[in-house]
């Protein structure tokens, strides 16, 4: 009953974020949060429940980007990356728990990128990129392939942004040849 609770807080959180209305989402993804904070309580080895309570601050911290507060994004999204990681780390040969790790270090480095911290955002970047290379090689999907291209493709920006223009034509020529692949 409780993880019902927690998917229909999400939901209608989802569907007010969806339709912009940002102070609408809050209040319920902060119940999303808290009711899968109470399952990781109950059940603290369930990786469901601890993949629930890392979406959930993922979740909060897009909204902090959204709302221009970059401080509550990155703590968000620093507490759900613990979570991806210990999860990535567990079961290391489980690709989905390595994406999601992929993806949350893209939004840190997003954080980032908003606060001008063009160093910090480049190191997200690249920790993205490698994990999504990993995810692709590991299961060729061409999903993961498309995602990987995105990831050199903001490898690329962050690298251009430190005046480092051979990584980012690198990075670059990286997501070309993935793209160039996925249409064929």
């Amino acid at each position: 009953v409780m993880f019902e609770r927690a998917q229909a807080e999400f939901w209608l959180g989802a569907s007010h974020y969806r339709a912009l209305e940002l102070d609408e989402a809050r209040p319920l993804w902060e119940r999303y949060a808290n009711s899968a904070g109470e399952l990781v309580t109950l059940d603290p080895a369930n990786p469901d429940y601890r993949l629930e309570q890392a979406y959930a601050m993922s979740n909060l911290g897009s909204l902090a980007v959204e709302q221009g507060d970059l401080i509550t994004a990155d703590s968000a999204f620093a507490g759900a990356g613990a979570i991806f990681a210990g999860l990535a780390a567990a079961d290391p040969d489980d690709p989905d728990f390595k994406f999601e790790a992929a993806a949350n270090d893209s939004w840190l480095a997003a954080v980032r990128e908003a606060d001008f911290d063009w160093p910090g955002a480049a190191e997200y970047r690249r920790a993205a990129t490698q994990a999504h290379t990993e995810v692709t090689a590991a299961t060729g999907h061409p999903f993961h392939r498309r995602i990987e291209a995105e990831a050199w493709i903001k490898q690329a920006t962050a690298e251009f942004a430190l005046g480092r223009v051979e990584a980012a034509f690198e990075a670059q020529s990286r997501a070309l040849a993935l793209y160039e692949g996925l249409a064929r």
